[in-house]
C-alpha cells in the first residue's frame, strides 16, 4: 500500500481486494458505455471482472485499486502485451500482409524476450473501408 496526497487529498494505493469488484465493474461499465479507452460494448458482469482478477494474479502481475477517503476511484492491472513468450512478426509473415495491403504502422520495441534477447514487434494494419 502507498499514499500519496494530490490537492490536499490523500489518495492510498493498494491491492485490489474482491469485494472491491463491484465498485471496479461500476467504474469500468461507465467507461464501457460513454469512452473510447475499451473497445467493449457491453459491460462485463463482476463475476467475469472477477475472473479476470483471477487471471491476472495467476500471472504474478498486480491488480491495483486507488481510494480516496475510503471511496474506491481509481482502479488499474498489468497483462501480458500478447500470450506468447516472445509476440513477433517475422519476413515472410510481413511479405504476406502486404500483398494483402496491410501496412506497416509502427514498431513496439523490445517488448518481447526470446532466445536471450530482446525481440520488436512490427504492427501493420489494413483499414476496414479499404477495399
Amino acid at each position: 500500500m502507498s499514499a500519496r496526497v494530490l490537492r490536499g487529498r490523500t489518495i492510498i494505493v493498494r491491492e485490489a481486494q474482491g469485494e472491491d469488484l463491484p465498485a471496479i465493474q461500476s467504474i469500468y461499465a461507465h467507461h464501457v458505455l460513454h469512452g473510447v479507452a475499451t473497445f467493449e460494448e457491453v459491460p462485463p458482469s463482476v463475476d467475469e471482472l472477477r475472473a479476470r482478477r483471477t487471471a491476472v494474479l495467476a500471472s504474478g502481475l498486480p491488480y491495483a485499486v486507488a481510494e480516496i477517503g475510503g471511496q474506491l476511484v481509481g482502479y488499474g492491472y498489468a497483462t501480458p502485451w500478447r500470450s506468447r513468450p516472445a509476440y513477433r512478426g517475422n519476413p515472410a509473415s510481413v511479405a504476406l500482409h502486404r500483398r494483402f495491403r496491410f501496412q506497416p504502422v509502427g514498431t513496439l520495441t523490445a517488448v518481447g524476450f526470446k532466445h536471450g534477447r530482446w525481440v520488436d514487434t512490427l504492427l501493420m494494419q489494413r483499414s476496414l473501408g479499404v477495399v
